[in-house]
């Protein structure tokens, strides 16, 4: 079980509706059109993708910074993974009582929490990825499979 961060999921939601927009999309500047080629055939051998409620609320807000057409084939998208990944809850008082919260936020403290042996967490966020690996959690960081696959 993998869940996968905001900036992956906005990724992979945009890339899906059409690869070109990667490009386009204002919150997508860190990445090319095959970045999202390598996602989603890393996503394609994984077994079991998820998000949390957190993550879907923050990715729903990025995906919205896109004008239409480009938007609504974007959205349609999105509703469509969301209906078919599974989505893990964090209650908020959980997030915020752990330590990292002062320094992460709601968003990624719900994340760690909902981590264990059995899921790990695929993200570009390299304080996340190191929070993850300093609380023992599975991580892994996106950016190390970009770096990997220039040799």
């Amino acid at each position: 079980m993998t869940i996968l961060d905001t900036s992956i999921l906005v990724l992979v939601c945009v890339g899906l509706a059409d690869r070109s927009f990667v490009q386009r999309h204002k919150n997508l500047k860190a990445y090319e059109p095959e970045d999202f080629d390598l996602l989603k055939s890393y996503i394609a051998q994984l077994e079991k993708v998820a998000v949390t409620p957190n993550i879907a609320a923050e990715a729903s807000n990025l995906l919205f910074q896109v004008s239409d057409p480009i938007r609504t084939q974007i959205m349609a998208k999105f509703r469509e993974i969301l209906t078919q990944w599974l989505e893990y809850y964090e209650p908020s008082r959980n997030a915020v009582a752990r330590g990292e919260f002062t320094w992460m936020g709601v968003a990624d403290c719900a994340t760690l929490s909902v981590l264990d042996g059995e899921k790990q967490l695929l993200t570009a966020d390299a304080k996340l990825h190191i929070a993850a690996a300093n609380a023992g959690l599975k991580s892994v960081n996106f950016n190390h499979l970009r770096e990997a696959r220039f040799g």
